[in-house]
């Protein structure tokens, strides 16, 4: 038997009263709780990661996500001007129906069906252009690409004469 597993069964039966012991078996419980939600975390579909692939200086923004097993037909692809957020989000389902006979000549009907989906956004730079937002799906890759907007040229400062507001 193992350390632990003989610990348990000392303060179980009251024969130790060892902080030690203790310590390792609560120990363990959290770690059991943590490895169970970790675990649960793992068999969720996680939203895709958006990377920005464009050059610094460009006159553009281009993004890029992965998308595996969505068409350019299950997405939707929205712009929020005033929160300036770009929403990517795609959805898919597929149904199969089998109908098959077994050694005894049963006829046995299988229905069966899976759908997936993912929703995510980002907020795009202050400078970017929703309205011209453009995007393409290629093997799994959806490409956003958006054009900024030109920088207004400053030349120093300006100093402008408040006036006083009259009651």
């Amino acid at each position: 038997m193992n350390k632990k597993v003989i610990g348990l069964m000392l303060v179980l039966a009251g024969l130790t009263n060892s902080t030690a012991v203790n310590r390792t078996i609560f120990f363990d419980a959290d770690n059991f709780f943590n490895t169970f939600f970790e675990k649960a975390d793992r068999n969720t579909i996680q939203s895709p990661t958006i990377k920005e692939i464009s050059k610094p200086g460009a006159d553009r923004y281009v993004y890029q996500l992965n998308v595996p097993g969505f068409a350019e037909e299950d997405l939707e692809i929205k712009f929020n001007e005033t929160l300036n957020l770009i929403s990517i989000s795609a959805k898919n389902s597929s149904q199969t129906d089998i109908d098959d006979t077994d050694n005894e000549g049963e006829i046995r009907h299988t229905h069966s069906s899976s759908s997936q989906s993912f929703s995510t956004s980002f907020t795009a730079p202050s400078d970017a252009l929703l309205n011209s937002l453009e995007y393409s799906v290629d093997k799994g890759q959806v490409t956003l690409i958006m054009e900024k907007i030109a920088p207004t040229i400053k030349k120093g400062w300006q100093s402008v004469t408040a006036k006083k507001i009259k009651a």
